[in-house]
């Protein structure tokens, strides 16, 4: 394999993947579609397990659009900027994991992605840069380092860099090329072939209304059985709530308080306002349940989250309608689950891992973000959530850790 070095530009990747729009990839769509987010109607309800466990009833899931909002790894409807390294990797359940922005972003460091990258507006690199599948952008490809791509590349405009490339598969320019360094043997030149757009969908009318869902859920929701408001305008008088299958509506965050809140089955649960804090200390999870958890306005800090069983990330969905920033919160802990904030500005310090999927606005770091893709999935029982206590639960994450970004390789 040959060196090879390009020019040296500041770092902006503009990756673009289906937040509710498409991404191609091998001619299979792997976009993300719409939908309102709720069950369709009624309630979910409870019955019994599908005749595996006579006498025992278990929830049922109904049916919910989170599987079409999460079909990326990570989406980002306008602008990324990270500084430290970028890891997105297969999680439990094996799904190969995109990536994208439609707006610009910035890398510095090193960036892993075990999917394919396609970027819109352009890409630029001030690190080593491994895609495993396919690289594409409408826009300039500009890299300092080393740049390795799996299958075929694709660059709309020009591709400029200083270090090393590789591409497995098919090289395609539609401006110039400007290589100051070494091209890997056996790359196979191709004409571009162009992007039909932006493959995240971010406009209005085409992502999640998250106040609209909650709006809607002032006037029907599942309050009274479990011996809330049905408009609750106050604190609710309890520290603790039990939640079984339904939806739950609460008018704002002095209305949520700081109860704990244990959910057991499918539960939805809207927020008509801002929440300071979401976090382990917050909700209960258990085995085999799911929480759609819906704020109308802003969320100021993202926690670690606890589950009955961790392996299961598909459990916790968190929809967020401001457009205020959240802080993700994690360190040396681990976010189950995915969050939706079209809106919204993430941003995390340190080493944040997730266990999950992520649609945002924008999304800005200093540090390491490692994510294992695992989207929200219907179980194999159809509609019903997984009964409690279930053994054929996927395995955990293999334990070996991404490199470290100071023990790197430096392109020599």
């Amino acid at each position: 394999m040959r060196r090879f070095i390009g020019l040296s530009l500041a770092a902006l990747i503009v990756v673009t993947v289906g937040c509710a729009g498409d991404i191609w990839d091998e001619d299979k769509e792997v976009g993300a579609g719409g939908g309102d987010g709720q069950n369709n109607g009624a309630p979910p309800d409870t019955t019994t397990g599908g005749g595996k466990t006579p006498g025992k009833t278990y929830p049922l899931c109904g049916k919910m659009s989170a599987p079409n909002l999460f079909r990326n790894a990570l989406c980002v409807c306008y602008n990324l900027k990270d500084v430290g390294a970028l890891l997105v990797r297969q999680g439990p359940s094996k799904e190969t994991p995109t990536m994208g922005v439609n707006g610009t972003t910035k890398v510095i460091n090193h960036s892993g992605i075990d999917g394919t990258l396609v970027t819109y507006k352009g890409l630029e690199a001030l690190a080593n840069v491994d895609v495993r599948d396919n690289l594409k952008s409408h826009g300039n490809v500009n890299f300092t380092g080393r740049l390795k791509v799996g299958r075929d590349m694709m660059v709309g405009g020009n591709l400029s860099g200083i270090g090393y490339l590789d591409v497995g598969g098919k090289l395609g320019v539609g401006g110039s090329e400007n290589i100051l360094g070494v091209k890997a043997g056996g790359v196979k030149l191709a004409s571009y072939a162009p992007l039909s757009g932006p493959p995240c969908d971010c406009s209005a009318g085409k992502v999640l209304d998250v106040k609209g869902v909650v709006a809607k859920a002032r006037a029907k929701n599942d309050n009274a059985k479990a011996g809330l408001p049905n408009n609750p305008v106050s604190t609710i008088g309890k520290a603790a709530l039990v939640l079984n299958s339904g939806s739950y509506y609460f008018g704002n965050k002095k209305s949520i308080g700081y109860v704990k809140i244990t959910v057991n089955g499918m539960v939805n649960i809207y927020v008509d306002g801002d929440l300071d804090a979401i976090g382990y200390d917050r909700f209960k999870i258990t085995s085999g349940s799911v929480l759609n958890l819906y704020v109308s306005g802003n969320v100021k800090t993202i926690g670690h989250m606890v589950y009955g069983n961790k392996h299961h990330p598909s459990a916790f969905r968190l929809y967020i309608g401001g457009r205020d920033k959240a802080t993700l919160q994690v360190g040396n802990q681990v976010f189950y689950g995915s969050i939706y904030a079209p809106w919204s500005r993430l941003t995390y310090v340190g080493r944040t891992r997730i266990e999950g999927s992520m649609v945002v606005g924008t999304l800005e770091s200093i540090g390491l973000l490692e994510l294992y893709f695992s989207r929200p999935v219907h179980n194999g029982n159809g509609d019903r959530c997984k009964p409690p206590g279930k053994k054929d639960d996927p395995p955990p994450p293999k334990k070996d850790d991404p490199p470290d970004p100071k023990k790197l390789p430096l392109v020599k």
